[in-house]
C-alpha cells in the first residue's frame, strides 16, 4: 500500500522506497520517506529509526519535511534524503545526501562521516570494513575508511548518461558492482 504506516500485511505501509537490504534470516530492511524501516518475513512493517514529520497531503498521501539530519535513538533521529543502504557485522549503513550514518539494529544513528559537496547514493561495506560510496554528482566511488581520509577509487561512473546509480554491492573482498538504471559495472579496487 502507498503511504506511510507501520502494521501487518494490509496496514503497513511505504511511500518511497530507494534501497533495500536482506539479512540472513530474511527480514528486509529499507530506506523509505526520511526512515529506514525493517520488513519481517510475515511481511510486517516496521520504522527502525527517523521520522515521517508531515508538513502536507497531496492525493492522501502524507508528505514528510526534509531534514535537518540529527542522530539519536529511533524516532528522535532524522534523516535529509537516506538512500543507499548495506548491512554489516549486524548494522546498517545509509547514505543521507552528503553523510554516511550508522543506523544499530535497536535504532541509534549516528553519522560516521560526511563527504562535503556530494550527493551519496549507493553503499558496501568489505569485509574489513572499508565502506564504499557512489557520489552522483562527481560520478565516482569513494572509499572510506575508520580513519576518516576520503579517497576516490574510481571515476566517470555513468558520467553523462541519463539516470541514477541504483545499486553498490561487493563482489568479492576486492570487487565492487555498481548498477545503474542503464548500465552494469564491475570494479576491481586496490
Amino acid at each position: 500500500y502507498f503511504g506511510y504506516q507501520d502494521g501487518p500485511v494490509g496496514v503497513g505501509q511505504l511511500r518511497a522506497v530507494k534501497g533495500m537490504v536482506f539479512d540472513a534470516a530474511g527480514t528486509m530492511y529499507i530506506t523509505d520517506n526520511k526512515t529506514v524501516r525493517r520488513i519481517t518475513p510475515d511481511r510486517t512493517v516496521f520504522t527502525l529509526a527517523g521520522k515521517c514529520d508531515p508538513i502536507g497531503m497531496h492525493s492522501g498521501d502524507t508528505i514528510c519535511a526534509s531534514g535537518p539530519s540529527k542522530d539519536g535513538m529511533a524516532g528522535e533521529a532524522r534523516f535529509t534524503n537516506p538512500s543507499g543502504i548495506a548491512l554489516s557485522a549486524g548494522a546498517l549503513y545509509v547514505t543521507d545526501v552528503d553523510a554516511i550514518r550508522k543506523v544499530t539494529l535497536d535504532g541509534q544513528v549516528t553519522t560516521i562521516a560526511r563527504i562535503e559537496g556530494a550527493s551519496l547514493s549507493g553503499i558496501a561495506v568489505a569485509p574489513d570494513g572499508m565502506i564504499y560510496v557512489v557520489d552522483t554528482r562527481s560520478f565516482t566511488i569513494k572509499r572510506v575508511p575508520p580513519s576518516g581520509q576520503v579517497d576516490t577509487v574510481a571515476e566517470k561512473i555513468g558520467q553523462g548518461m541519463i539516470g541514477y546509480v541504483m545499486e553498490l554491492r561487493m563482489l568479492g573482498p576486492d570487487t565492487l558492482v555498481v548498477a545503474t538504471n542503464t548500465s552494469v559495472y564491475k570494479i576491481t579496487i586496490r
